[in-house]
């Protein structure tokens, strides 16, 4: 995953997980070429009819787990930013232990943590060794 990968699962956080995953894809899928989009999006994932999209905007189908990669392609987002919105989308409301949904926040590891600390001390000239990473 990117930064910018994290930034979005970060941004989507906070919206209602039972809704994410449509409204990340109506997000993605709006404006003035939306129908266009949608039936290209359908006809991309090998069905005919645009009308499974709206389907799945209004949570009346759940999006199959098998066509998150074809998904992704065409939408451009990474694979693994797509199956964490479908895990929150799908499973995690089923989890009543909130395991799944803490499982799947955004974070980053203690070396990544580690990194970004001793950057930011070199910056402030805060480093107690200012050669030593």
């Amino acid at each position: 995953m990117t930064n910018d990968d994290l930034d979005l699962l970060e941004l989507w956080s906070e919206f209602p997980a039972e809704h994410r995953l449509a409204a990340f894809l109506e997000s993605v899928l709006s404006g003035p070429d939306f129908k266009q989009r949608s039936a290209d999006l359908a006809s991309h994932l090998g069905y005919t009819r645009p009308q499974i999209v709206k389907l799945w905007l209004n949570h009346d189908a759940i999006i199959p787990l098998q066509l998150l990669p074809k998904l992704s392609e065409f939408l451009g987002i990474n694979l693994s930013v797509l199956v964490t919105f479908w895990i929150a989308t799908y499973a995690a409301p089923a989890d009543d232990a909130d395991v799944i949904s803490k499982s799947i926040a955004p974070r980053i590891t203690d070396g990544e943590f580690w990194i970004i600390e001793t950057a930011r001390a070199v910056f402030l000239n805060q480093a107690e060794d200012m050669l030593e990473p």
